[in-house]
């Protein structure tokens, strides 16, 4: 018999399937099954079994299409174990069957997709075939069987060219019985009831809210039979068959007013969201026996706004009016502009609830997103990195393993590889992997230093010369990988940056146990090249299997972590499946990766853990129909205007699409009947968010159509919506989280964060520096410093507090490596070629050329000789002047002095007994000159007598000389006593900025600061400077104090600027 048990509650139908199986439990050989239609429900239901009968055991749930395949073969010996036309399995038969020429002219419409015979394309067409198909299969039994006669429907123009590859699919498995396996089960059981003995003896369908109509006609046949049994989720208990959305009713208003006053809308939400419901009820309705098991929202009487809304679509009531709506926090919308606002704004919300509600258990709490992938690292950013009182336990499921172990990452950045240039930054990328890591026996600091290597070697992309030829580049090493190992293999025996050695030049000075790292780097490398040139081969699926999984001992190391050592198998094993499904199909066709990476990408994603839904903490999961699991607190994120529902594209030869009938599949109305799942499943709190404001202007943004039309029903029937919406702040540390004019916030270091920016509002209006006030000494007070050191802390003071006591790094692409060569030079990129050609001048122009070719400062080809002759000879000049000077130069001199409490230590270079003597390939600063002055003070206290008092800095502009200054020692101990300041508190000393206001407080000094001419070569571009003083006014007292007390020394000092 087949029987009908619908419902508005999950729980009370599950309830009614475990009093079935208590009082009929299964044999002791006999497994139960429960057909369902999500992962999701059968982990629920086997739990919720487990706590109702003591014990879950001996239960199977299977999915519908599936189980009935198993059932046709138990009572047709005929039929296959598994079926041919599996959606794998009828992929690549169809891959197969493209490949060959088509030129009839019935297979006119797929020429601009075969065209070229691009396998790529080729690929795509036949997965969307096998979709289209197995569509059919499920849905249209009827067009297969007249196309498996030679009869045409008259669907078009696609019908014709489908019909001959549907034909030629059957001519492929001469075994499969002539009738549909669906046709010849029902009508073996009706010949031979006898039959009926192969199957179970009773079947219950739970958690299905949509099925195919040629399916779930089997199952009711099967009544006649066994005992089946629907335990159906409805959400009313009147018919509501009838009725319509709102906005058809409207249209149809405008377009027959007559017949439209007989159409229903009964509740609005039921109309704009029941139709996959209302469709599969009428379906069922038929049945011998049906039962029902309603029950009240709360067990008595609708309380809160959100069991009034239940109760309302239950009995099929929508109010007349709005009356007094409570406002009672069991359904809100929260507007957010982005997603990791939804996420900490739901973290804050859930603590609440607990707060709230002691008896409330993480494992209550239910959170939906239709795109789980986009969230799930904000959810691990937000909720796995908090203090443990804040901590909440979670779970996230539908996620593919690769977002669980290290080893699936790693092995797709391995695949991305084959697609690229092998770029530094890319091969880095993978290195850094756990799993190569471990293979190379690198921990961080020797993967830091591989990554120095690189960038000493100046690798960027390519294998070598023959390699670039065969890619249709030109053939040059420069900058390739093996061009860059030669040059760390020399510096193993050679100094780094010394002479040429047979044109390489030696790079990174290894030694010790770096040789043997830097061995195994470079075989390293060497078997990714080799990778790298398999990977670009196309090969069967069979020979594609066999050689990824050999990759896998080859770069990674798989046994250290044990979710790799699962993930291992679980790829080995989906690549043999693949294997074996091509093999089946006869599909022997050679393919390039790129269509292997799909179907391996499938392959892994159909096996995301089960466990992980309801897995014991707050579960987050893939808002999809049909997993309308009970929960006490529900929160959906992510119902964005154009995003959910969805409405993805279908192929124009989709007949189903063209053709429609009741109860076909439709992404758009599946969504739909999820959010009323959702809205039936949700027992207290149900908790929206979507992207309502935009980030960049504040700008309001609309939800997804489903909570509009939410929305809409409320404002009807219950309440103005305005006091379920909560409209968040931007940033988490905004004040209104803390002062009680909005929702609360638990994160106490935003609470310190807002209230040191309110107390800065209410001080300052205008805006204050990064620090409002010194910081405290630090443990490591300035004791000691360096003669360089002491130059780069004048020359930015907020750099180095900024970096050395709070450790904030702000440098554009710190410790980033560059992946392309050098085509045109930026501002660094030809100082350094400069200081090159003034350091190596006397070489000569040739040799210096090599050098600088040989390190990888210039462009490839005639653009680098060309740039490099220019700077040559804007260099020349100096370069002279240069030469000259340091023909009389001395040994440095140490320096160990003690100013002010800190000890300097360090050495005086670039002596003669004239004096010091700078150079620098550039235009004179204030940054060079205030360097320059350091070390004029120093010559003065620790050299001898028979040096001169006297320094030089030579410049593109001239030179500037420093004369004897009386009190240097006073000097230096101003300079140390600022360093020690500069190590507590940000001072407003900017070189460039505080020496133009000494040399002229008239003139405009400010233009060194700001200049809407040339802005991003002044000096409030520093980042450093930049936080350190944004918002405010640093050029007052002390900011002159300051420049006096450092540059009027300086500038009285001055004997002439030639």
């Amino acid at each position: 018999m087949f029987t009908l048990i619908h419902g508005n509650r999950q729980e009370v139908l599950a309830r009614r399937l475990a009093q079935g199986l208590r009082a009929d439990p299964p044999g002791l050989f006999q497994e139960e099954v429960v057909v369902v239609q999500s992962e999701a429900m059968a982990r629920w239901l086997k739990l919720y079994l487990a706590e109702e009968l003591g014990i879950a055991a001996q239960l199977r749930f299977p999915f519908p299409a599936g189980y009935l395949w198993e059932l046709f073969g138990r009572v047709l010996p005929a039929v296959p174990r598994s079926s041919p036309f599996a959606a794998g399995r009828l992929h690549w038969r169809l891959l197969r069957m493209l490949a060959q020429p088509r030129e009839e002219e019935v297979f006119a419409p797929l020429g601009h997709y075969l065209a070229g015979n691009d396998p790529l394309r080729r690929d795509g067409l036949a997965r969307k075939l096998a979709a289209v198909f197995e569509t059919y299969l499920a849905y249209r039994p009827d067009w297969l069987a007249d196309w498996s006669a030679g009869r045409h429907r008259g669907l078009g123009p696609h019908e014709a060219w489908q019909a001959r590859l549907w034909q030629e699919l059957l001519a492929e498995l001469p075994d499969l019985p002539e009738a549909h396996p669906r046709q010849a089960f029902l009508a073996a059981l009706a010949a031979e009831p006898a039959r009926a003995a192969r199957l179970p003896r009773r079947i219950s369908l739970f958690g299905i809210g949509a099925m195919a109509p040629p399916h779930f006609e089997v199952f009711r046949d099967l009544g006649r039979h066994l005992d089946v049994t629907l335990y159906l989720l409805n959400p009313c208990r009147e018919y509501w068959g009838d009725i319509v959305a709102r906005r058809v009713q409207a249209l149809a208003a405008l377009a027959q007013p007559e017949a439209a006053i007989h159409l229903e809308t009964g509740h609005g939400l039921l109309g704009s969201l029941g139709t996959v419901a209302r469709q599969f009820f009428d379906q069922a309705s038929d049945a011998a026996l049906m039962e029902e098991a309603f029950t009240e929202p709360d067990g008595q009487g609708a309380s809160t706004l959100l069991q009034r809304l239940q109760a309302d679509m239950l009995d099929l009531r929508e109010p007349a009016a709005p009356g007094a709506m409570p406002v009672d926090g069991s359904l809100q919308i929260h507007v957010c502009h982005g997603p990791m606002r939804e996420v900490e704004v739901l973290h804050d919300r859930l603590l609440a609830l607990f707060e709230a509600d002691p008896g409330l258990r993480p494992s209550d709490v239910l959170v939906l997103a239709p795109d789980i992938e986009a969230y799930a690292p904000l959810v691990e950013a937000q909720f796995a990195t908090q203090l443990p009182g804040r901590r909440i336990p979670f779970t996230i499921a539908d996620r593919p393993p690769a977002a669980h172990a290290p080893l699936q990452r790693s092995f797709a950045a391995l695949l991305d590889l084959a697609g690229g240039r092998l770029e530094v930054a890319a091969v880095l990328g993978f290195i850094e992997q756990p799993p190569v890591m471990a293979h190379l026996g690198l921990d961080e600091a020797r993967l830091e230093q591989v990554r120095d290597w690189v960038r000493a070697a100046g690798i960027r992309w390519g294998v070598d010369a023959d390699w670039r030829a065969a890619e249709g580049l030109p053939a040059s090493d420069e900058h390739s990988w093996r061009a860059g190992f030669e040059r760390l293999l020399l510096g193993v025996a050679l100094p780094a940056d010394g002479e040429l050695f047979r044109g390489l030049l030696p790079a990174a000075d290894i030694e010790g146990s770096g040789v043997a790292v830097l061995g195994r780097l470079i075989d390293f490398g060497e078997a990714l090249f080799q990778a790298h040139r398999e990977l670009n081969r196309s090969r069967s699926l069979a020979e594609w299997s066999l050689y990824l999984a050999g990759l896998l001992p080859r770069f990674f190391d798989v046994e250290q972590d044990p979710r790799d050592t699962i993930a291992a198998q679980e790829l080995r094993s989906a690549l043999e499946a693949l294997a074996v499904e091509a093999d089946a199909a006869d599909c022997q066709e050679l393919m390039p990766l790129a269509v292997l990476r799909r179907a391996l990408d499938e392959a892994l994603e159909s096996t995301a853990p089960g466990w992980a839904f309801c897995g014991g903490g707050v579960t987050f999961a893939a808002l999809r129909a049909h997993r309308a699991v009970p929960c006490k607190v529900l929160c959906l994120l992510g119902l964005n205007d154009g995003e959910f529902p969805r409405n993805p594209a279908l192929p124009g030869f989709d007949l189903v699409a063209a053709h429609p009938r009741a109860g076909d599949r439709s992404a758009r109305d599946e969504d739909r009947h999820a959010f009323l799942e959702a809205l039936l499943s949700v027992r207290q709190v149900l908790h929206i968010s979507y992207l309502g404001r935009s980030i960049r202007d504040n700008s309001e943004l609309p939800p997804s159509t489903l909570v509009s039309e939410l929305l809409d029903s409320i404002a009807r029937g219950y309440g103005d919506p305005a006091a379920i919406t909560v409209v968040h702040p931007l940033q988490a540390f905004s004040r209104r989280y803390f002062d009680g004019s909005g929702p609360a916030s638990y994160a106490e270091e935003y609470a310190a964060a807002s209230r040191a920016a309110a107390a800065r509002r209410q001080d300052d209006r205008a805006g204050r520096p990064f620090l409002a006030a010194p910081l405290p000494p630090g443990p490591e007070a300035m004791a000691e410093t360096s003669l360089d050191g002491l130059i780069r802390l004048l020359q930015n003071p907020a750099r180095h507090l900024l970096r050395g006591r709070l450790g904030i790094h702000l440098e554009a692409g710190e410790g980033l490596v560059n992946s392309a060569e050098p085509f045109v030079l930026d501002g660094l990129e030809r100082y350094g070629l400069d200081q090159l050609i003034l350091d190596r001048h006397a070489m000569g122009e040739a040799s210096v050329h090599a050098l600088a070719r040989a390190r990888g400062d210039l462009p490839h080809g005639g653009a680098g000789e060309s740039i490099f002759r220019a700077r040559w000879s804007a260099l020349a000049p100096l370069a002279r002047r240069v030469e000259e000077v340091r023909a009389g130069m001395l040994p440095p001199q140490p320096v160990d002095l003690a100013f002010a409490g800190i000890a300097l230590t360090g050495q005086l270079t670039q002596l003669s007994a004239d004096g010091l003597v700078a150079w620098r390939p550039g235009r004179t600063r204030n940054k060079d000159l205030l360097a320059l002055w350091v070390r004029h003070l120093i010559l003065h206290l620790a050299t001898p007598a028979d040096i001169q008092p006297r320094s030089r800095l030579l410049c593109l502009d001239g030179s500037t000389t420093l004369g004897p200054v009386a009190d240097a020692d006073a000097q230096l101990s101003v300079l140390l006593q600022l360093a020690q300041r500069a190590g507590n508190e940000l001072l407003p000393f900017f070189p460039e900025t505080s020496g133009a206001f000494v040399k002229d407080s008239a003139a405009n000094w400010q233009g060194q600061w700001f200049s809407d001419f040339n802005p991003e070569l002044t000096e409030h571009t520093d980042p450093y400077f930049d936080l350190a003083f944004a918002g405010c006014d640093p050029f007052g007292d002390e900011f002159q104090a300051l420049a006096r007390q450092v540059f009027e020394p300086l500038f009285a000092a001055l004997e002439k600027t030639a």
